[in-house]
């Protein structure tokens, strides 16, 4: 053999050789990982899997398009999941998924992808990888997929076709996800006769906020009949016992707010000492915030929460929110006069952020029935007489007469009527324009009403700005 060609062939086997120790070594610590996760050593594990993503990467940059790439994205890609980085994952395992030639590889990517989309808040793109494994030759991850596909379009929202794939599933986990697809379903005795089985022996991986939510939908009475035989079960977590009452008293408020204290007080009683206390507190603010009208009492609750943030980590984040958006709602509502030039969308903006920022239900109620009352000429009237629709359904008939009579002309109420909607184009971007204004801490900014010219602002005289 020439000397050439030769050294050629030597050149192109030692490529090779070092590609194989490169794939050869991402296996055999993949397989370590593995081990270890098994055995219960986390952090060994997880140093472990951050040396298959490197070894991974490495193989793939020097030899991307080989026959060993397509399993070293996969290796690559899983090892971002198992390190909890799904958004560094997803490029290498959809590549995988979808044009992969190896079923396994294929099937592997799939399941992955669907467990990253599910627990980014993408149930419609969970669902679509979980598909692709529904017709799996491999009976278990059949199984998981009926499951794991079920779940994701029962949150995307098709009940029926969840409920058909969550029967099918001999997945342990399909029956909870089952019980709360049928009590969406309104189908509640169905549910509960599930969830009692779930109960005892006790099964805490079955989604029970979801399941007593959907009751509660359907079933007031029910949901607290089960939340009451979960809470009682020493089987289940002190967190979740203590976070189903906890929602249960939010659930019974409205109607009974003697029951609702009952419960939180089980569920304080309950949570004492445990992780879920601080949320049982945030849940008692809320209830009472629902209730709440007097402004003095707001600005107590919002310095409160203020105070019980410090020391309490991401939950702190939340009540700093809740607070932050209570003063802004009081703080809006207190600066405005009845008559007050633009004080209709000031008090507007208010209510609204009391209603969907804040939760302060009774409040809101205040703040929108004000706007018609005290500026009559408002074209924002109408809109707050539907709002307070929406937070009372049970004086709907008298608001809509209300509509019918005081605002006949009224843009929003011949939109609602089938009628032209350019008008309120106009009537919501100055409502937004005016949020916006609002949230400047500079006056100069100040909006106007559609059509309406600008206040001129003072300038300086030109030698001054020389």
């Amino acid at each position: 053999m020439r000397p050439l060609a030769l050294a050629a062939l030597l050149v192109l086997s030692a490529g090779g050789c070092a590609y194989y120790n490169g794939m050869y070594n991402a296996k055999r610590l993949a397989g370590q990982a593995e081990k270890a996760e098994r055995q219960g050593r986390r952090f060994e594990a997880s140093s472990l899997w951050g040396q298959v993503g490197v070894k991974a990467e490495s193989v793939l940059v020097r030899h991307p398009d080989s026959r060993w790439a397509e399993e070293a994205r996969l290796l690559q890609g899983t090892s971002f999941v198992k390190l909890r980085d799904c958004q560094r994952a997803l490029e290498p395992l959809e590549s995988v998924m979808t044009a992969g030639r190896n079923p396994e590889f294929v099937e592997r990517a799939a399941m992955l992808v669907g467990s990253c989309r599910l627990g980014m808040g993408d149930p419609l793109g969970a669902s679509s990888a979980y598909a692709r494994l529904l017709t799996s030759r491999n009976a278990q991850r059949r199984d998981i997929a009926l499951w794991a596909h079920g779940r994701s379009v029962r949150l995307a929202g098709d009940l029926e076709t969840a409920t058909l794939e969550l029967s099918a599933s001999r997945d342990p986990r399909a029956r909870g996800e089952l019980a709360a697809a049928l009590a969406a379903l309104g189908r509640v005795a169905e549910a509960l006769a599930i969830a009692d089985s779930l109960i005892e022996p006790p099964d805490s991986t079955a989604p029970w906020d979801e399941i007593a939510a959907a009751v509660g939908g359907h079933d007031l009475d029910a949901a607290s009949l089960l939340t009451t035989r979960v809470a009682a079960s020493g089987g289940m977590p002190v967190e979740l016992r203590a976070r189903l009452l906890a929602a249960d008293a939010l659930r019974l408020a409205p109607l009974d707010s003697a029951a609702a204290e009952r419960r939180l007080f089980e569920a304080e009683s309950l949570a004492t000492g445990s992780l879920a206390y601080g949320e049982v507190v945030l849940t008692r603010v809320r209830a009472q915030l629902r209730r709440e009208t007097e402004i003095d009492r707001l600005r107590e609750q919002a310095v409160a929460l203020t105070d019980y943030s410090e020391g309490s980590g991401a939950l702190g984040a939340v009540m700093l929110r809740l607070a932050g958006a209570i003063r802004r709602s009081v703080d809006l509502a207190d600066s405005v006069a009845p008559g007050q030039p633009l004080g209709d969308m000031r008090l507007f903006l208010a209510a609204e952020i009391a209603r969907d920022s804040a939760g302060l239900i009774a409040f809101a109620e205040q703040l929108f029935s004000r706007v018609p009352r005290e500026w009559p000429e408002s074209p924002y009237g109408a809109k707050a007489v539907m709002a307070l629709i929406g937070l009372a359904p049970e004086a709907g008939d008298s608001l809509t007469q209300v509509l019918s009579d005081r605002f006949p002309a009224n843009p929003y109420v011949l939109v609602a009527s089938g009628g032209d909607g350019q008008e309120i184009l106009a009537l919501e971007d100055s409502l937004r324009q005016f949020g916006i204004a609002l949230s400047r801490p500079s006056r100069q900014n100040q909006p106007v009403r559609p059509g309406q010219r600008p206040r001129p602002q003072p300038t300086r005289p030109p030698d001054e700005l020389e």
